[in-house]
């Protein structure tokens, strides 16, 4: 039987695939402050995403919607806490213009802005930039 070679693999070899490089932080409650550390903590861990962010104009931050009608302390969504702290640092750090978006799992009518809503994200643009809607 012949060796079969995995496309997979050989795309990686080759660059083709980009790869994930990720920043972890121990942080035991939703409180702002220690969000603000941990959130700051990962970064300091990734220098080539500094890069990417002192180069960049604007940042579109993609939090997890998953569910249209749970609450932040459900853990089904992104909790806005880490939302906030990361856009704050974004603009205070590195002068980046900060978007929020995402699209929920639910298909609903209307399930996105509820899913903003419930998540609490909505108060996240206001908090960063107070014009924000």
């Amino acid at each position: 039987m012949p060796e079969m070679k995995s496309t997979m693999t050989d795309m990686r070899r080759l660059g083709a695939l980009p790869t994930a490089t990720v920043g972890t932080a121990r942080c035991l409650s939703y409180n702002l402050g220690s969000v603000r550390k941990a959130v700051r903590q990962c970064v300091e861990e990734l220098p080539d995403m500094q890069e990417r962010f002192r180069a960049a104009h604007s940042v579109l931050l993609k939090p997890n919607l998953l569910s249209s009608n749970r609450d932040p302390e459900a853990h089904i969504n992104t909790h806005p806490a880490v939302v906030r702290a990361l856009a704050e640092l974004l603009r205070a750090e590195f002068g980046c213009e900060v978007a929020i978006g995402d699209s929920t799992g639910s298909l609903g009518e209307g399930s996105r802005a509820k899913a903003s809503r419930r998540s609490a994200l909505s108060r996240a643009p206001r908090a960063v930039h107070p014009r924000a809607a």
